[in-house]
């Protein structure tokens, strides 16, 4: 029997990946520093999936955005593209675009593997995370386990993470494949960490058209174009204008 949970060990120890295969991986992560539309700012996380930039994050986290760069570590940074070409609100999912026309010179950044679905995994199934958790410019790497299997959009695990983590991969620690996207963390219970499983993120990949275009960033539609006035308030006065130049005209006319 100890034999037994010896040999079992010793095999899954080496199933997993090593140190180089998840530094290659870790060049497709990303530290987004986001430009609120209030006037605040605020990081997060976000990862690559072809290599024509396009990138994965949460809803959320684009909600109230009006300006995206992602960097990597301390080397560079890179605008974002104004805009999203899609999202799904219910599973906190966003697909933005890296203005690799404005990446330096020699960058190189290997796409993550999504994986086909998550009908393997199991509770206890060893995961990590790769992210930005809220104060570090470093990527953090963070080890721990499936701990329930929520609903058919969503897995619960134990990795370390925070704040700035929303938009991380989490990866199967066997495949190095992306099977979820972290979501949300517990406040109350540090374990509670959410992930909306890898199906969801394919329905949404497979929505888009064949040339998607961007649309804004829902934070920049409550301004204009140069984050002066609201719009609704520029509607509400302009209407204003508009009856009081009524009523003056048919003054003048009585």
């Amino acid at each position: 029997m100890i034999a037994s949970a010896w040999l079992t060990a010793v095999l899954c120890s080496l199933t997993l990946l090593t140190s180089d295969e998840w530094e290659r991986r870790a060049s497709g992560v990303f530290r987004l520093e986001m430009e609120m539309a209030d006037g605040s700012s605020g990081t997060a996380t976000a990862f690559l999936i072809t290599d024509t930039g396009l990138m994965v994050t949460n809803n959320h986290v684009i909600a109230g955005a009006r300006r995206i760069q992602a960097a990597d570590d301390l080397k560079y940074a890179i605008p974002v593209v104004d805009g999203f070409y899609a999202r799904d609100i219910q599973n906190d999912l966003a697909l933005i675009q890296l203005d690799l026309s404005q990446a330096p010179q020699g960058f190189q950044a290997q796409p993550l593997q999504l994986a086909a679905d998550t009908q393997a995994t199991r509770i206890s199934n060893r995961i990590v995370v790769q992210g930005y958790p809220s104060g570090v410019a470093i990527r953090d790497y963070s080890e721990g386990t499936i701990t329930a299997i929520e609903d058919a959009n969503r897995l619960r695990f134990d990795a370390r993470i925070n704040r700035g983590s929303s938009g991380s991969p989490l990866f199967d620690a066997t495949t190095g494949d992306v099977i979820g996207v972290v979501t949300s963390f517990g406040i109350a219970v540090e374990e509670l960490n959410f992930a909306t499983r890898v199906e969801p993120l394919h329905r949404l990949l497979n929505g888009l058209q064949p040339d998607p275009s961007l649309q804004p960033f829902p934070g920049t539609l409550r301004k204009t174009a140069s984050g002066g006035m609201p719009i609704n308030l520029l509607v509400s006065l302009a209407f204003f204008i508009a009856l009081a130049f009524g009523v003056r005209h048919l003054l003048a006319r009585s």
